[in-house]
């Protein structure tokens, strides 16, 4: 550019200089005229132009003649894994309905919603004075039948058989009398009203003696008035077992180990038998429910291994299982639900969550691959 500005700026100056001479003027022979660096500038163009062109051509040419440039790709061996990522909620296999078996008024609610429970622990209390009162009875009723059984075999049968032996006693001394008097009758001794008269002590005697025998033998462990009295006995503990029972009922526990998911009961309530007052998630293991696109079905088998996450602690994974694959589609969703079941739940899964699943559906290992951007169409370049 310096020597280019240098030329041009003389033959500037020239033809101004000429322009302003007279016409008829002659020419100086030792002045320059500029035609030098005219034809300068001319091959400069001329020559630029050229290691232009050869350049294009270059370009263009030399890929032409040797190919394409290719960088080169490494193909290594890795495990390549295919999952299916579906979202879903978190529910227990089971859920237990808890209500009264009985009509009662609720007197106390031990519990919240939300509260976690251990198998037996009492839930909801009802009003149990009657139940109590009735259980009392029965106690008494009890002990009344086994005191007139202790009476049987302690005081009455051995009181019987005493009145036994006194009737056997008297019945043998009459029987002696009623001889002699019929002997002193044949001798013409005795009258006939005294023969007669000892013949009625005889006869009740006898008499005397069966009601004392039976007596004795209803008062045997096989007699019907000790099984009467043992009849009793029953009644009163099936009574007993019966109002023990009706008072359990006036105790809802909870029957596992689980989180109380919904609670309706108040104190005050007044309840009927077989309404729902409480629901009980158990504590066997969490299961997840999921909505995997139908395209996706035909991948998903039952014990594919899955990764779990809630959207809550998304950092956090935990393990879970295909256990439970719904064959019927969903028309209006388009979708197929999928439960898997989760062991080792993490404490912070809790019920209805929302969670993300990984579902592996394809595992190659130590499979040959690369990049993804270095495979080509068949149609393409």
């Amino acid at each position: 550019m310096g020597v280019r500005s240098a030329t041009t700026a003389p033959n500037i100056s020239l033809v101004e200089s000429e322009a302003i001479v007279p016409a008829c003027k002659p020419p100086d022979p030792g002045r320059r005229t500029g035609s030098a660096p005219s034809w300068s500038w001319r091959i400069a163009i001329i020559a630029v132009g050229i290691a232009l062109g050869l350049a294009i051509v270059g370009y263009f040419a030399i890929p032409a003649v040797l190919g394409v440039v290719v960088t080169p790709v490494v193909v290594k061996r890795h495990d390549i894994i295919q999952t299916v990522v579906a979202s879903g909620q978190v529910q227990t296999a089971s859920r237990v309905e808890l209500g009264s078996q009985i009509s009662g008024t609720i007197s106390e609610v031990l519990v919240s919603q939300g509260d976690r429970v251990k198998a037996g622990a009492t839930l909801i209390r009802l009003d149990d004075r009657d139940a109590a009162a009735a259980v009392a009875q029965n106690v008494a009723d009890i002990k009344q039948a086994r005191a007139r059984l202790a009476l049987i075999s302690g005081l009455t049968l051995p009181a019987a058989r005493q009145s036994l032996a006194q009737a056997n006693a008297t019945l043998r001394n009459i029987e002696l009398s009623l001889d002699r008097v019929n002997q002193l009758a044949a001798s013409g001794y005795a009258t006939r009203a005294s023969q007669d008269d000892i013949q009625r002590a005889h006869d009740i005697a006898q008499s005397q003696v069966g009601s004392a025998r039976l007596t004795v033998s209803s008062l045997l462990p096989d007699g019907s008035e000790t099984i009467f009295a043992q009849a009793q006995l029953e009644k009163a503990q099936a009574a007993w077992n019966a109002g023990r029972a009706r008072l359990k009922l006036t105790r809802i526990t909870a029957p596992v180990t689980g989180t109380v998911m919904s609670l309706t009961a108040e104190p005050g309530n007044i309840v009927q038998s077989g309404v729902v007052l409480a629901m009980l998630a158990p504590m066997t293991g969490k299961q997840l429910v999921i909505q995997i696109d139908e395209r996706s079905f035909g991948l998903i088998l039952l014990g594919q291994l899955a990764l779990g996450s809630a959207d809550s602690y998304p950092d956090e994974r935990f393990a879970a299982e295909v256990t439970s694959i719904d064959p019927q589609v969903d028309a209006q969703r388009g979708s197929v639900e999928v439960k898997l079941a989760v062991q080792d739940a993490p404490e912070y899964l809790k019920e209805d969550m929302t969670v993300s699943v990984d579902i592996e559906v394809i595992h190659r290992p130590a499979a040959l691959v690369l990049p993804a951007s270095a495979v080509r169409d068949a149609a393409g370049d």
